[in-house]
């Protein structure tokens, strides 16, 4: 299962790029802003009419929000594609897995919308960062993964 967190976006990055990614567009430009627009703003206003409506609407919409990231996360992971890879063309592979992705986003997003009734924003918010910081982490980490580090270009070679 490791090669289906390689991820040729994480694995461009030099180390002072992965750090800003994971320290603060990963918390702040992902995480925070997608908690509170979706279990925020969004689950809030219809939590006033509906349980019911407030997990599906916010968590449907969570999914679908993910559709772009999964069709670049297809292009970036080649284990994903051999996952789905069948004798239909490659577009119908990427389908399928913006498909999984879309569905088991909106699974997560249900999960997150429990944590907020429950009791705010914070819970759900450090689950969902938890998530994206982890899954980060496991695509700098990846087995056979070489990772670029221009910044230690000049030290010697190791004897």
């Amino acid at each position: 299962t490791r090669p289906l967190f390689r991820d040729e976006r994480a694995l461009s990055l030099t180390r002072a790029r992965a750090f800003e990614e994971a320290l603060l567009q990963v918390p702040v430009g992902t995480v925070l802003l997608e908690e509170v627009g979706f279990r925020g703003v969004l689950y809030g206003l219809l939590r006033r009419r509906s349980a019911v409506a407030a997990y599906g609407v916010s968590s449907a919409l969570f999914g679908l929000w993910h559709i772009l990231p999964a069709i670049d996360m297809a292009k970036a992971n080649p284990a994903l594609g051999a996952l789905t890879a069948g004798e239909s063309p490659s577009h119908l592979d990427t389908a399928r897995v913006v498909a999984g992705s879309v569905v088991s986003t909106a699974a997560a997003g249900v999960l997150f919308c429990e944590l907020r009734r429950r009791g705010g924003l914070l819970a759900p918010t450090m689950l969902h960062l938890a998530t994206n910081s982890l899954g980060y982490l496991f695509a700098r980490i990846a087995p056979g993964a070489k990772v670029l580090q221009p910044e230690m270009k000049d030290l010697p070679p190791r004897p």
